[in-house]
């Protein structure tokens, strides 16, 4: 089972692009929680999502649910899993919470916030507006 995994990262590691937004998710499960990271990019012309992690943001004794927990989560989740810098992300999208506003200055990327996981512009899939949003981020 433990190869699936591994397939699968190699596989979003092919077709990621070096510029790429993301989308945050997390939750509270049984005292637990949880960080869901999509990546939203652009392929032949086509809009793709790809989930690159899920799983427990409180590793170590001494993490805890700051901004700077999530950043070096996210750091060490994409140079191991995906072996793509943070630099890489280009904008964030998540919830409008101070953490995630945090997260995004510290990154030096734009917050694009959605309200209750209800996904905006840049998480659709018209290719076009991708284009808009992408034309918005670049540096």
């Amino acid at each position: 089972m433990e190869g699936a995994p591994r397939l699968v990262e190699a596989t979003i590691r092919a077709k990621l692009l070096d510029e790429f937004g993301h989308v945050l998710d997390g939750w509270t499960h049984a005292l637990e929680h949880y960080v869901a990271v999509f990546a939203w990019y652009e392929l032949d012309g086509m809009t793709k999502t790809a989930l690159v992690s899920m799983a427990p943001i409180v590793n170590d004794p001494g993490d805890d649910l700051s901004a700077r927990t999530h950043r070096d989560f996210l750091t060490g989740m994409l140079e191991r899993d995906i072996q793509r810098q943070l630099s890489c992300c280009k904008y964030l999208d998540g919830d409008n919470c101070p953490v995630n506003r945090r997260i995004a200055t510290m990154m030096q990327d734009p917050l694009v916030g959605c309200a209750s996981h209800r996904l905006t512009e840049p998480c659709s899939t018209s290719s076009r507006s991708t284009k808009k949003i992408w034309q918005l981020f670049k540096r």
